[in-house]
């Protein structure tokens, strides 16, 4: 379900809001909630913390955790292996090969091991997720240079390249950019992943500062 509302190009939190809801069109609040629960679900927060940023109460909380794992069952099985993984190995290793290792708490259901278990999951997202960046950044410098560009990549922020692009290639720039993000999942296969098949999809913006950018539409 959640790869559906990737692939069909909508806002992925309005997309997963339809489908938490059961509905056909959400408002921005049932959207932002929505967003607001899907990160704090995945990066290891619980009842008590939701009911807290929600203004709810946990048992509430804790029914909407449920809810969003009964549908999203494959990410709730995904979560719950990288967890048994940690657990039995004191370590994970990355689609990338980056393995981060842990040092085995005195008890597993404690706030020392519940912080391992969240560490073990965010490690695998948050580090996929650069490498994802980077396979995109090293295609871009490698074009730069075939193409004779005068425009730098600057810097990568999270999951964003930074360009100071010459007023003559700002097309070139953006297309280049959006087309190394969005084909991303190709890419990686010349470093070892073959089975990451999500669909990307990448935004591009443009100004004078980084107070000013607005979103990029081709001349």
């Amino acid at each position: 379900k959640m790869l559906a509302a990737i692939a069909s190009g909508e806002d992925i939190h309005t997309s997963m809001a339809k489908i938490l809801l059961s509905k056909d069109e959400v408002t921005k609040e049932e959207r932002q909630s929505c967003k607001h629960r899907t990160f704090l679900i995945l990066y290891g927060g619980g009842a008590k913390k939701l009911a807290q940023d929600l203004k709810i109460s946990k048992r509430a909380a804790q029914i909407m955790i449920d809810d969003y794992f009964e549908t999203f069952t494959g990410l709730r099985d995904y979560i719950q292996k990288t967890h048994a993984d940690v657990r039995a190995d004191l370590r994970v290793k990355t689609p990338f090969g980056f393995v981060r290792r842990f040092t085995k708490p005195d008890q597993w259901d404690s706030p020392e091991g519940w912080t391992v278990q969240r560490q073990s999951f965010n490690t695998n997202v948050q580090s996929t997720a650069v490498c994802v960046t980077y396979a995109s950044m090293i295609f871009v410098h490698r074009e730069l240079i075939k193409q004779g560009l005068k425009s730098k990549l600057i810097k990568q922020v999270h999951d964003s390249m930074v360009f100071d692009v010459h007023p003559d290639e700002i097309d070139i720039i953006a297309e280049l950019a959006r087309r190394s993000m969005e084909s991303a999942c190709l890419l990686v296969r010349d470093y070892g992943v073959k089975d990451m098949n999500v669909p990307l999809h990448s935004d591009v913006e443009i100004g004078d500062n980084w107070a000013d950018v607005q979103e990029y539409t081709p001349a």
